[in-house]
């Protein structure tokens, strides 16, 4: 249903949608890439809180690539880049928790080798907003 909703880009991992995504981007309605990012994330949510023991790497750097390609179309001066990169960087460390894989994912996506001292900025506040915050991860309950 929610890949009904989203289209063809909110299925699979999202690795070839990236693509195909930031190539559409300037003729893509900002309200269509709100729509595709949240049914992105509610498939997200639904398989990891039904136990889907899948990779939600490229799952978060295709959502951080949807809010980085968000960002620049609300605010043309960003440079497309710096949003694409942000959002990944964003997007990958809220999910996944791992700071590196995070930094280096947002450098490889852009291909931008330049924008890591940028990202090295970044990422600082926001790993001390999320390092003491739950995973998203299912734990079973102790029944009593």
């Amino acid at each position: 249903m929610l890949g009904a909703l989203g289209g063809h880009l909110t299925l699979f991992k999202g690795l070839e949608e990236m693509k195909e995504l930031t190539a559409q981007a300037d003729s893509t309605p900002v309200t269509h890439l709100v729509l595709i990012t949240v049914v992105k994330l509610a498939a997200l949510i639904v398989a990891a809180s039904s136990g889907f023991r899948g990779g939600r790497i490229f799952v978060a750097a295709f959502l951080g690539v949807c809010v980085g390609t968000i960002a620049h179309a609300l605010v043309p001066s960003i440079p497309p880049v710096v949003a694409l990169a942000c959002g990944v960087l964003g997007a990958v460390l809220v999910i996944a928790r791992y700071g590196w894989l995070a930094l280096f994912m947002a450098a490889l996506t852009v291909g931008d080798s330049t924008i890591v001292p940028v990202l090295c900025l970044v990422i600082l506040p926001l790993w001390l907003l999320v390092m003491n915050r739950p995973t998203m991860l299912l734990r079973a309950e102790p029944i009593d």
